[in-house]
């Protein structure tokens, strides 16, 4: 990239339980294991065949230099110990129509269910939508990862179509949900909650 050619910054962000940072090279050895867990991996549709150390170690590089700015990559930490826990990012950054694809994963099983993915949600939406600057952004969720979808659709994404039987699992079909959210609905969304 050019020195005269704008850069997507990360500012970080956080509340009183989750933040959100940056990806660090010492990242690869906890990430790579969350994307070989079969059961975190099947959640989220992520690469389906084994991920080495030197796959993942391009793929943190790559989010730590900013490579390109089609992407937001960042690392979620429980605050109540400093443990990263999970990764966010928004991805396929269209700066002219701005809107962006999400993407979640809390990789540490011992996390799960506390509201910490819901919280980076949150936290990642906000700096869409307000940082960013962005006007829309939409994700994918395969039918039968029933928390997510309960975590998507009660933080306001509208459900907009589906990808019938596009996801092969364990000698099964399945549906790919398309959900979305604008900016006008995140801050109704946002409003009603401050109420």
């Amino acid at each position: 990239m050019s020195d005269s050619q704008p850069r997507a910054l990360f500012t970080p962000v956080r509340d009183e339980v989750v933040a959100l940072r940056p990806l660090e090279p010492g990242d690869v050895a906890i990430t790579v294991a969350w994307r070989n867990d079969p059961e975190i991996r099947d959640q989220l549709l992520s690469f389906r065949f084994p991920v080495s150390h030197v796959m993942e170690s391009q793929f943190i590089d790559r989010a730590i230099s900013g490579d390109g700015m089609q992407q937001f990559v960042a690392g979620i930490v429980d605050l109540s110990d400093g443990a990263l826990c999970g990764l966010v990012y928004l991805r396929d950054i269209d700066w002219i129509s701005r809107n962006a694809a999400f993407g979640m994963m809390i990789g540490r099983r011992d996390r799960h269910r506390r509201g910490l993915g819901r919280r980076a949600l949150r936290l990642t939406l906000q700096h869409g939508f307000d940082v960013l600057n962005l006007e829309r952004i939409f994700l994918y969720v395969v039918e039968y990862n029933l928390p997510a979808r309960r975590l998507y659709e009660t933080s306001g994404f509208i459900y907009e179509g589906s990808l019938r039987k596009h996801v092969a699992l364990g000698g099964n079909r399945y549906d790919l949900l398309a959900m979305g959210m604008l900016r006008r609905e995140f801050d109704a969304f946002a409003m009603a909650r401050r109420d």
